[in-house]
């Protein structure tokens, strides 16, 4: 049994690697075979990046006869919930905004705050969580500004199956994104904004975990989505590892499926 990878898993069943691109460590692998538990054909999982990068749609046969020869696919959220509920935090977000100074203890304010007044070219007292906001996510918009391909990974492929007419669906609930808070800014995002270097830093960043995706490097993508908060991680990657497990177990053994799911949550935690 493989415990090196999606370690919440293999209580439920066994993982084997489908196609290692790293010839130095074989478990180097974005596809994984799902077996074992009274399964009655086999189901896989791929890592993917939620990008629109022309250089991560470099995907192997292997995914495309895994979706072809399976009777459903799941993403992390079903792309229409997930679009409802991106629209819906943005707009409490944006109508509803707090004051900089609310967010932050007085000893944090005095720290960051003349930080972010230069970083965001805006007086730190007129500084707010939309702002916050808009910081936090614009890598995502610049991202696929600059993008060649028309959407990023996860969909392109759900709307593949779809269009083979195969079941399609998400792994996670809808409230499971909402509990988790990822579009609602906290002191975290404050700290992470005033303590990024500057664009060309953040950019070298990203180029750097793309290029360990299309090497399909896990160790690398794990020491990167792990230099994060502690708290954090723990709450975006390793209990979602268990729930997600779960419920691919049991969309398994309902019929076959492929499983895509951020590449983070392969190696093991």
């Amino acid at each position: 049994m493989k415990e090196t990878r999606f370690k919440a898993a293999v209580f439920l069943f066994i993982l084997c690697p489908v196609c290692c691109f790293a010839q130095e460590n074989r478990n180097n692998s974005l596809l994984w075979r799902i077996s074992g538990n009274g399964l009655n054909g086999s189901s896989y999982l791929f890592g993917t990046i939620h990008l629109n990068d022309a250089r991560v749609f470099n995907l192997g046969d292997s995914l495309y006869e895994a979706i072809a020869n399976t009777d459903g696919f799941a993403m992390e959220l079903d792309p229409q919930q997930l679009t409802l509920y991106l629209i819906d935090e943005m707009k409490k977000e944006l109508s509803n905004p707090k004051k900089l100074s609310a967010m932050l203890s007085g000893e944090e304010y005095k720290k960051y705050g003349p930080i972010l007044e230069k970083k965001l070219n805006k007086k730190q007292k007129d500084i707010t969580s939309s702002d916050i906001l808009r910081e936090k996510n614009k890598w995502i918009v610049e991202k696929f500004k600059t993008g060649k391909m028309q959407t990023f990974l996860d969909a392109y492929l759900f709307d593949l199956a779809r269009r083979q007419g195969k079941w399609t669906g998400g792994v996670e609930q809808l409230e499971d994104q909402q509990n988790l808070g990822l579009d609602v800014v906290d002191e975290s995002d404050i700290r992470q904004i005033a303590n990024s270097g500057n664009n060309d830093r953040q950019d070298a960043g990203l180029e750097k975990m793309i290029d360990a995706y299309t090497r399909s490097d896990l160790n690398m993508i794990e020491r990167m989505s792990l230099s994060g908060d502690s708290l954090r991680n723990d709450k975006i990657i390793f209990k979602r590892n268990i729930r997600m497990a779960a419920s691919m177990d049991s969309l398994a053994h309902i019929r076959t499926m492929v499983f895509a799911g951020g590449a983070a949550h392969l190696p093991r935690q």
